[in-house]
């Protein structure tokens, strides 16, 4: 969206809204071309889901604003007193399951752990929700969770801390939509801004069944496995059971069609050397311990969040999608 594109679209806005002496805070939707034309869609006399992107680049509270423009308060800024300052996405976490065609997904929340809110460096995290762990969602309302939202300077800098701020967001009990989005997250043809309404038809036109792990996923996969598993073996060897000695170090870990021999060794940090790679991953600040549905840790001193959980012959690990 450039500068004289947006003055078109707000001038029109505000001339609507002139025309019907509309006086309270709403939204003009329009739905642009590729060639910078637009059309006016519809007017929701009310805020709309995203308002908080436009908070969190205009530093405006509008739930205040409104507020004071229906008491009768005139505004105490103008529009040249506005200025967008850098980038903000919302992802709406919503009770659908994108592996089944995105069908509502109803039920109760056993676990809901968003993500840390504020100042996280290169980005900024708001989650506006209105639900807590053992809520239920049922079928007779939005099956909306929550609005996450990121800020940073920069596009990419807001999409990947959403990436992020997805991955720390843990939800059990339902279907939900998480997956999904850190998916577009990482798609090249979203970061690129080359977008389109047919966006999710063309990307994913056989619908969404998750995405094949990268090179730098494999290492978190292989990692966490290999970590989980050390652990594992370590309180399966006791005096009560009989098998007493130092832990195992050689292990080889299979993610799906991929087989990777490792040697693990450390306490607090762990070197995990891949054999058949002559290179060595490093896993620092561990926080997991068995039964916990969630393992964080730094590889090589990258911070990352996976969903676990025990299988019948390892372990279900999930990063991101």
């Amino acid at each position: 969206m450039d500068e004289a594109t947006r003055a078109a679209m707000g001038a029109q806005a505000v001339a609507l809204a002139k025309a019907v002496n509309y006086d309270s805070a709403g939204t003009v939707e329009f739905v642009a071309g590729q060639d910078k034309s637009f059309f006016f869609l519809e007017m929701n006399t009310r805020l709309q889901v995203e308002h908080p992107v436009t908070e969190l680049i205009t530093g405006l509270d509008l739930v205040e604003q409104m507020i004071r423009s229906a008491w009768g308060e005139a505004l105490a800024f103008k529009q040249e007193d506005l200025k967008i300052n850098g980038w903000a996405i919302e992802s709406r976490i919503y009770a659908e399951d994108p592996y089944r065609k995105f069908l509502p997904s109803i039920g109760r929340l056993v676990r809901y752990d968003p993500p840390a809110e504020g100042d996280h460096g290169a980005y900024a995290i708001r989650n506006d929700a209105g639900v807590r762990e053992g809520d239920e969602i049922s079928m007779y309302y939005d099956p909306m969770i929550s609005k996450l939202c990121s800020w940073a300077p920069t596009r990419l800098a807001a999409i990947d801390g959403m990436g992020r701020a997805l991955e720390d967001f843990h939800i059990e009990g339902l279907g939900q939509n998480i997956p999904f989005l850190a998916a577009v997250m990482d798609e090249d043809r979203f970061r690129s801004g080359q977008l389109a309404t047919s966006y999710i038809k063309d990307q994913f036109p056989d619908g969404f069944h998750g995405t094949e792990p990268t090179p730098a996923q494999l290492d978190i996969l292989t990692a966490v496995g290999a970590a989980m598993q050390r652990v594992q073996a370590a309180r399966a060897r006791s005096y009560a059971s009989g098998l007493i000695g130092a832990p195992r170090e050689t292990w080889t870990v299979a993610i799906g069609p991929h087989r990777r021999r490792v040697k693990v060794s450390g306490d607090e940090a762990l070197a995990i050397a891949l054999l058949d790679e002559n290179r060595t991953l490093t896993l620092s600040d561990i926080d997991w311990r068995p039964g916990k549905p969630v393992f964080k840790a730094r590889l090589d001193g990258q911070a990352f969040t996976v969903q676990v959980a025990p299988a019948a012959e390892g372990f279900t690990v999930r990063h991101r999608a």
